[in-house]
């Protein structure tokens, strides 16, 4: 689940933030997703 969202100052990309404990990096355009960042420990509950 989705539990939070940023996009970039460009609006180009956007960040998210679940409660798989990543975020993830998406192409606004494409909505492909362009990186998976791992390692914390607890659901990811705001992105800035």
């Amino acid at each position: 689940t989705i539990t939070s969202v940023a996009f970039s100052a460009d609006g180009k990309t956007v960040l998210t933030g679940s409660t798989d404990t990543t975020a993830r990096l998406w192409d606004v355009t494409t909505g492909k997703e362009l990186q998976v960042l791992k390692g914390h420990t607890n659901d990811i509950t705001s992105v800035a």
